[in-house]
């Protein structure tokens, strides 16, 4: 190793400009000249910032130490259960991917093989590393580890700096060749949160979360402890990096539910993304808070946009406030039901109803304006949407995130939050006293309804304790992220008492203060109303082309069936077909719906085969539990193309298309 070698340093600095530009902008407006490179023993090197020596030793002797302790000993490892995804209705699982989850442990128990509690395969799909130092432990670390997606942060730029002389990083990045499925992805940012967010954030995009099991994370720089707050965080927030995959049946009620919604209403189509006005908006829940509200909303509801959400209307409806919107989002049939009662007692039709195109079809009915939107991620999207502006990302799980983002996207500034309780103080009020829940119209048991108990304990948004589970945990965070990346024109206010929501400023509904004219507000949401356009039937049968659909999903089939063709008895090249198989259904560049269709399904049945395979008792039984799978998967994937082609040939012809009752009755 040469002390400070100018000809690698141009090297690197030539790499960086390209690879990671804005590290290489920091390198050039930044003062490193405090930072020296000391010569070690063994043609080793350490580094020196402001006098004081950072590794107390060469930087590869360190490495070599600080790795072998990490990895002989599992440190900081993440051991992920597969489990049926985080969901808001009973409706978690299907039979496809049950199926196959028993077969391949029947057959295993049938060739005598067992499983251990611990892995017996230590490789871990993703590793993040704390530090970049002089960087020798990169190396040794991705290669002990056989990792995928290396993710390396740092706070000081002056370690980058250093290391461009002594560390070769072209000929480590070649191994990253995203064409071979593979990322690296660094940053340099002094903040810890920003260090967080950069790590959930490149996890989440690389969306290979089948094989989150075994994630590791080294801290590198051990003196510094702000790399420990990272690491808590992490840890921590662990839920959030198993992102929840969805199952084919669901993607296939999605596509028959917008199928009939749009060829059996007249609808008109959401349009979003309007300049933002000094109109606000109030988002209303049904969390037990609500209750202290009403008297609030009703006093100000001539100046604010009402938007209810799912069972609030029914509170307003029933104490003599009309909402401006009422927004729908779940496809099941418990929501109509619940409207149907509702229907009863109030007109429901002359309030303008903003849905997914994804909700029971009947619901639709109920309303005279139907204003459709289109849930980013999912096949209904580039199936049936019309114009970026009609497709709504974050909306989800639960309504009131689809409630937010209709706000900011209609021009809203200034949106409240009511009743978005997201959890409960004591677990036991769990709805609003006039939500259909309490008034006995429908049932509700927090494990039944949201799969999940009130088991985690969070900030409370006026103080104490709020607890709440991963669902709900799930929406707080879709709407943070709201807030921060796409409502930096709004501001955000969380009236609710429930849980605390960051980004939302806790606000005492005595305390709003609106400055509009009852005229803005009401020449503000008519022009909106009218400023929808209808969602033709032409376009509708532009969409829908069966013998397309057919061709796309058998042409799906044979890709994902290719890739485990030539892996029989070869358990590495086995568990990279695994990655080509997640890797292909995650390419953003073209998806076709059946494509969302196949991989929620597929990923949870990926995270079966991984978690697995690796903890095969005997490592010499790998190659024959892996033939077991190999042969499962391919029968899993070529029985969801028998589902699929079933499902389109049933709706071939709209004109005669039956609605499907399997949907309704999986639901229940």
């Amino acid at each position: 190793m040469h002390v400070n070698n100018n000809a690698l340093f141009d090297k690197n600095m030539r790499l960086f400009r390209k690879r990671f530009p804005e590290i290489y902008q920091q390198l050039q407006n930044s003062d490193c000249s405090d930072a020296t490179l000391i010569p070690c023993d063994g043609n080793d090197v350490d580094i020196q910032l402001g006098g004081e020596s950072f590794y107390n030793m060469g930087a590869k002797q360190f490495a070599d130490m600080q790795v072998k302790e990490f990895w002989d000993n599992k440190l900081n490892r993440m051991f992920v259960v597969p489990k049926p995804e985080i969901s808001l209705t009973s409706a978690n699982n299907d039979a496809l991917h049950e199926n196959f989850k028993n077969s391949i442990l029947k057959k295993a128990t049938e060739k005598g093989l067992d499983f251990s509690e611990k892995e017996t395969d230590t490789r871990s799909f993703y590793v993040v590393v704390l530090g970049v130092g002089l960087a020798e432990h990169l190396p040794i670390l991705a290669s002990l580890s056989k990792c995928r997606c290396l993710i390396v942060v740092e706070r000081d730029i002056r370690f980058i700096h250093c290391s461009l002389k002594t560390f070769d990083w072209q000929k480590f990045l070649k191994h990253f060749r995203s064409t071979a499925g593979y990322t690296f992805e660094m940053a340099v940012f002094p903040d810890t949160q920003v260090l967080f967010n950069f790590i959930h954030n490149r996890i989440l995009n690389y969306d290979m979360q089948s094989f989150i099991d075994g994630f590791c994370l080294l801290q590198h720089n051990i003196k510094d402890d702000a790399y420990k707050t990272v690491g808590n965080a992490i840890f921590s927030n662990q839920y959030s990096f198993a992102r929840a995959f969805g199952w084919a049946f669901d993607e296939l009620n999605m596509i028959h539910n917008s199928f009939f919604t749009l060829s059996s209403y007249k609808c008109f189509v959401f349009s979003g993304n309007k300049p933002v006005t000094n109109l606000p908006a109030f988002i209303i829940g049904s969390g037990p808070s609500i209750d202290q509200n009403i008297s609030t909303i009703k006093a100000l509801a001539d100046r604010a946009v009402i938007i209810s959400c799912g069972s609030s209307l029914s509170i307003m409806l029933d104490n003599g406030i009309i909402p401006d919107f009422h927004c729908e989002l779940e496809n099941v049939i418990e929501n109509f039901e619940i409207l149907q009662i509702l229907a009863d007692r109030h007109d429901l039709s002359k309030i303008p109803l903003i849905a997914s195109s994804t909700i029971y079809p009947d619901t639709a009915a109920f309303f005279e304006k139907k204003i459709i939107f289109f849930r980013k991620n999912l096949s209904t999207v580039p199936l049936f949407k019309v114009g970026k502006e009609s497709a709504l990302g974050l909306c989800t799980p639960t309504v009131a995130n689809t409630a937010v983002c209709v706000a900011r996207e209609i021009g809203a500034r200034d949106i409240y939050l009511f009743g978005v309780d997201l959890g409960s103080s004591d677990g036991k009020k769990h709805h609003g006293a006039d939500t259909p829940y309490i008034r006995g119209d429908a049932d509700f048991d927090w494990e039944v309804n949201t799969g999940h108990k009130l088991t985690l304990p969070m900030k409370g948004n006026f103080g104490g304790t709020v607890f709440t589970h991963e669902a709900y945990l799930s929406a707080k965070q879709n709407m943070e992220h709201e807030a921060k990346f796409y409502g930096r024109n709004c501001k955000y206010y969380n009236c609710s008492d429930g849980l605390y929501i960051h980004g939302f400023s806790p606000l005492k509904p005595e305390h709003i203060l609106l400055m509009n004219s009852v005229e803005e507000k009401e020449n503000f949401v008519r022009d909106m109303i009218e400023g929808f356009r209808i969602y033709e039937p032409a376009q509708f049968y532009k969409s829908w082309n069966v013998a397309e659909r057919l061709k796309n999903s058998q042409r799906l089939q044979k890709m994902l069936v290719s890739f485990l063709d030539n892996n029989i008895n070869d358990y590495e090249a086995f568990i990279k077909g695994l990655y080509k198989i997640s890797n292909y259904l995650s390419n953003k560049k073209k998806i076709d719906p059946e494509m969302y269709v196949y991989r929620g399904t597929i990923r949870h049945s990926l995270s079966v085969c991984y978690y697995l395979l690796t903890r095969v008792a005997s490592t010499e039984n790998r190659v024959l539990f892996s033939n077991i799978v190999r042969d499962e998967f391919v029968e899993l994937i070529n029985q969801i193309s028998h589902v699929v082609n079933g499902f389109y040939k049933e709706l071939e012809d709209p004109s005669t298309a039956k609605r499907m009752v399997c949907f309704d009755e999986h639901m229940q």
